[in-house]
């Protein structure tokens, strides 16, 4: 650990973030199921690393018999692990409407910014999303 703190803490404010696979279904890692210790016990170290380094721990992205998933399945997990190394505001349903916008955005002018389809699609998602932050101040 004295190379990442010696005097300075080279690693400090950085993020740490976990994307581990199980072959076993993610029932057994709980306390009494087959694996014993939940997933989040076993990669407690590096969590405990991560506060030594005075690091930012993010939450873990845990995935499960990934080869038992249907390929729709396997797509979103994919989209899903897009946004966990790319978008800071994953767990969030706002932050992952704007990602999905950001994605869009791009997708319409590499392909044809004129697509009606995309646009179309992309307009659906504002406004969903501006009818979700009204309902949400309104609560």
């Amino acid at each position: 650990v004295r190379f990442a703190t010696g005097n300075r803490y080279a690693l400090a404010d950085k993020e740490l973030g976990l994307v581990v696979t199980a072959g076993e279904a993610a029932a057994d890692f709980q306390a009494g199921g087959a694996e014993q210790y939940t997933m989040s016990e076993l990669m407690r170290p590096f969590e405990a690393l991560a506060h030594k380094l005075r690091m930012r721990y993010l939450p873990m992205m845990a995935v499960h018999q990934f080869l038992y998933l249907t390929p729709e399945a396997q797509q979103r997990l994919l989209v899903r692990y897009q946004q966990y190394v790319n978008n800071p505001n994953f767990e969030h349903f706002a932050g992952q409407v704007a990602w999905f916008s950001d994605q869009l955005r791009h997708q319409i002018t590499k392909a044809d910014p004129t697509s009606v389809t995309l646009n179309q699609v992309l307009e659906s998602l504002e406004n969903r999303q501006s009818e979700l932050d009204d309902l949400a101040w309104n609560l």
